[in-house]
């Protein structure tokens, strides 16, 4: 075996006697090198334990299992042997992080073999330049089932947020592998950073030589960025990313004999020297994932933020997803674009002519092109330049009648429109108003909600009377070429300011009611309609009961038709006044007062009522003549207010069917009644309906037998 450019080769950094060292990764060196090749987010793990014998190699191990699917990948299947592990890229390639097994075999599951040829890159001091390695095997050895890995060459920075896959990881630790999910780097949960005494898969033995394995599909070949490298340290030196040797990482200087400037082009220039040996396949970006996915998302909510008479001046928003980083915006218009930084989100178009339409597009940038048109995000805008405002859009006027304070009819109208359609170089900063041909203040007109909406609201208009609302946009002391008017009829009715009339004769009567099952007080109030009023119909009324002077909240929305309703829900012995209010608009009418009334006194309201209790019923035998039950109970507590005022027994056959008994309707104290048609034979439910004042009934049952 030969070596070039270096000694014999180093002893692996770690081994099995000495304890897994865990990869710490800061938040600064998650936005580096992507150097674990692009593992993110959340993820499962689908393998079986593996069995490590002899010198750290695998005899026998399953597969992982791909999430989601049941396609395998066997990448993490590493080459190694004595103390040292490694990547086998090719046939007769393999990487490592200067190092080589102590016997000189390098033997997987697959196969094992010697090395013909072991490059490492040093300085003319003999120093090593960067902790990699690379070995040409003596034989080829088979792949694995999921095929050679592909060497990534371009750096995929914040892409990586975006990639879609999984990630292999082996090593890290000396025994483990692991899968995650791509995108959301963090690199947080591999298995060989797992806190002590939780559960790890075994893999292979060794830290440095390993590698993370991006399968972008299930049935993709597997892409690694780095070598793992394990530099002679203290075993309590923490892990970084830093240990991490990526294929477009720098070399500080030229490795003796060679050109390269960076780790992948050394590895080239070793591989070029042996083309009997099958080289390893090199990848861009753009050849694992579709170009879009490597393109900025576009910027959103483009407008036009303001504008002269010869400029438009654009604004965007960022994308709210950087999946893939920006280098800057371009902006491009009829006749001329402009290249703005990444962080820019304004640009000012320049040397525009009025009168013509300008259309305004900005899309983000990066190496791999612009971003891509996406539905629901337009990233351009169109912007005529014009000096006069436009004509106001969206035009309505709608007339309503109103009660002025005094009960007294009013009519009224409102117009409404939205801004005119932006005009480049102009800026709208106030509307003329006229009705009738008198302008009309303009603290008179209001902006809606929506903030292009406006209205003028005028009243004390006749019935039946014609009148014209004329509306334009003003820029500063130059109004719109644009008048729109609106013309409007106010409907017939009474004269402006007619009197409402209240709802009269209101009565009240208070009562006690058990119909719920529960004590509650009403008051039932009646009323008589007002006279009618030419063209304000009555179209509701509203009852509700007044204690003090203050409404309990009982208000109820009776149909126009009705002269009577309830209001419920009130307490014992109290004085109450009932209040009608007679509805003439939607929120607007007269209310009127009835006299006091005072509800019963009683028992709280919601005192339940009960049924009798103890119900017996003992048949006996007459002679020449048909059994009888002899049926009892025993009263209920009473409740104040709600005396029981009779009982009703119903026996029926205890299997169901016609009653055979029914005694007559009994006084509310009664206790006892003997009813006759049984027989000693058989068995029967013996029911006792108790009926309370107020109309609420109760029952309770027992059994008649002998």
């Amino acid at each position: 075996m030969t070596f070039h450019q270096d000694g014999p080769p180093r002893p692996h950094a770690s081994s099995p006697s000495r304890p897994a060292r865990h990869l710490r990764l800061s938040a600064s060196a998650r936005t580096a090198v992507a150097a674990l090749a692009l593992a993110l987010g959340t993820g499962g793990v689908a393998a079986t334990s593996a069995q490590a014998v002899g010198n750290g190699v695998l005899a026998t191990s399953a597969p992982v299992v791909y999430p989601g699917t049941t396609t395998p990948i066997d990448s993490w299947r590493l080459i190694g042997g004595g103390d040292a592990s490694a990547t086998q890229v090719a046939p007769r390639w393999v990487l490592a992080s200067g190092h080589a097994p102590a016997n000189g075999l390098w033997t997987h599951d697959r196969g094992s073999t010697g090395a013909d040829a072991v490059y490492i890159p040093k300085n003319s001091a003999g120093v090593r330049v960067a902790d990699v390695s690379l070995t040409l095997l003596t034989d080829p050895l088979p792949a694995p089932q999921s095929g050679w890995p592909r060497l990534l060459t371009t750096q995929p920075g914040d892409l990586v947020n975006v990639l879609p896959g999984q990630v292999l990881f082996a090593g890290f630790g000396g025994t483990s592998m692991d899968t995650l999910p791509v995108p959301n780097v963090g690199w947080a949960t591999p298995a060989g950073l797992r806190a002590p005494g939780e559960p790890r898969l075994q893999a292979i033995n060794g830290d440095s030589g390993s590698s993370a394995f991006w399968h972008p599909t299930p049935s993709a070949p597997p892409v690694i960025t780095a070598i793992t490298s394990a530099p002679d340290v203290a075993e309590t030196t923490p892990w970084t990313i830093n240990m991490q040797r990526t294929f477009w990482q720098p070399l500080p200087e030229a490795p003796v004999g060679s050109s390269a400037t960076t780790i992948g082009e050394w590895i080239r220039e070793q591989i070029a020297k042996h083309p009997e040996a099958t080289p390893p396949t090199w990848v861009e970006l753009d050849e694992v994932v579709s170009l879009d996915t490597l393109r900025p998302l576009p910027p959103t909510n483009v407008r036009v933020s303001s504008s002269t008479a010869t400029s438009i001046s654009v604004a965007w928003d960022h994308p709210a997803d950087t999946r893939a980083a920006r280098t800057g915006y371009r902006v491009t218009w009829n006749g001329g674009s402009a290249t703005v930084p990444a962080s820019s989100t304004l640009f000012r178009a320049t040397g525009l002519t009025v009168g013509q339409r300008y259309t305004l597009s900005v899309r983000a940038l990066n190496d791999h092109g612009e971003s891509p048109i996406v539905e629901g995000t337009p990233s351009e805008v169109s912007y005529d330049v014009r000096t006069p405002p436009g004509a106001v859009r969206d035009t309505s006027i709608t007339e309503e009648k109103s009660i002025d304070p005094g009960f007294l009819t009013n009519y009224c109208a409102e117009a409404r429109w939205t801004a005119p359609a932006a005009v480049a170089g102009t800026t709208v900063t106030s509307y003329d108003v006229r009705i009738d041909g008198v302008r009309v203040p303009s603290s008179d007109v209001q902006q809606l909600a929506d903030s292009e909406r406006w209205s003028v609201r005028r009243c004390g208009f006749e019935p039946s009377s014609n009148h014209t609302f004329s509306i334009g946009a003003r820029s500063d002391q130059t109004p719109s070429a644009y008048q729109t008017s609106l013309n409007l009829t106010i409907q017939a009715g009474a004269p402006l300011g007619t009197v409402i009339l209240p709802a009269t004769g209101i009565s009240a009567v208070p009562r006690m009611s058990t119909l719920s099952g529960k004590v509650d007080y009403c008051i039932d109030v009646a009323w008589t309609a007002p006279d009618t009023i030419d063209g304000w119909p009555v179209i509701g009324y509203t009852v509700d009961q007044r204690r003090a002077g203050t409404s309990l909240g009982l208000e109820l929305q009776v149909a126009p038709s009705e002269r009577t309703a309830t209001n419920c829900g009130l307490n014992p012995g109290l004085g109450h006044n009932a209040m009608v209010g007679v509805l003439y608009t939607a929120d607007a009418g007269r209310t009127a007062i009835g006299p006091q009334v005072v509800t019963p006194a009683g028992a709280p309201n919601g005192t339940p009522i009960t049924p009798v209790s103890g119900v017996k019923a003992p048949i006996t035998t007459r002679l020449l003549a048909s059994s009888c039950a002899n049926v009892s109970w025993t009263l209920p507590a009473p409740v104040a207010g709600a005396p029981i005022t009779s009982h009703q027994v119903l026996i029926t056959p205890s299997t169901g069917g016609s009653a055979v008994a029914t005694s007559a309707v009994l006084a509310g104290s009664a206790t006892a009644v003997r009813l006759c048609g049984v027989s000693v034979t058989k068995t029967y439910k013996v029911t006792v309906t108790t009926k309370y004042a107020g109309g609420g009934t109760v029952t309770a049952t027992g059994t008649a037998a002998r």
